[in-house]
């Protein structure tokens, strides 16, 4: 049995180097680890070609991934980070290792880990649990005419998403942070896990 396998599914905006660190740590104990690119997450280069994709876009991407680990004997414990509890939890539809034994398939996932993560009611869009920024820290986000959203102001940008750093390494990591399809806030949940 290959054992259990580690799945991030980084906040909006953050590609998978965002977590870098935590990866090289937990690998170098043995586990298999990795965070995904999700679809509505931008490229380093700007916004992905054709139309901006939404959570269901996400959550298929995601429970494509869990799939092939499971079916490769895996358990999975799918870790989520602001934006991805809402298409992570959309994904795991089926794939519960219970679920999957009474089928009698090996592997799936073990458990759900959110942090600091958008988990709307079913029907509702992850948007209608986002909060917004203090006045003076407005506009965080702006969206574009090509439906992707992105952080116009690097000092703002530090101040409210990297508040626990010391502010040039907030800007640091803030300019590092890639276009976001603002459609993937637009769509229901319709599973609760």
């Amino acid at each position: 049995m290959p054992g259990l396998s580690l799945v991030i599914i980084p906040a909006a905006s953050a590609l998978p180097l965002f977590y870098d660190t935590v990866i090289d740590g937990v690998s170098r104990h043995g586990y298999d680890i990795k965070a995904l690119h999700i679809p509505s997450v931008g490229l380093v280069t700007g916004a992905r070609p054709g139309d901006p994709p939404n959570m269901y876009d996400d959550a298929a991407f995601i429970s494509a991934h869990v799939t092939g680990l499971a079916d490769a004997g895996y358990d999975v414990l799918l870790i989520t980070h602001s934006y991805r509890g809402t298409p992570a939890t959309e994904s795991i539809r089926g794939l519960s290792k219970n679920e999957r034994l009474k089928q009698g398939k090996d592997g799936g996932i073990v458990g759900l880990a959110y942090m600091s993560s958008l988990v709307p009611e079913v029907g509702h869009p992850a948007s209608s649990s986002v909060g917004t920024a203090p006045k003076g820290q407005q506009p965080l986000m702006v969206v574009g005419e090509d439906g992707w959203f992105y952080y116009p102001n690097p000092t703002v940008t530090a101040e409210v998403v990297f508040s626990d750093l010391p502010l040039e390494q907030g800007k640091y990591w803030g300019r590092k942070l890639v276009k976001h399809s603002a459609a993937s806030f637009t769509s229901n949940l319709t599973y609760d896990g």
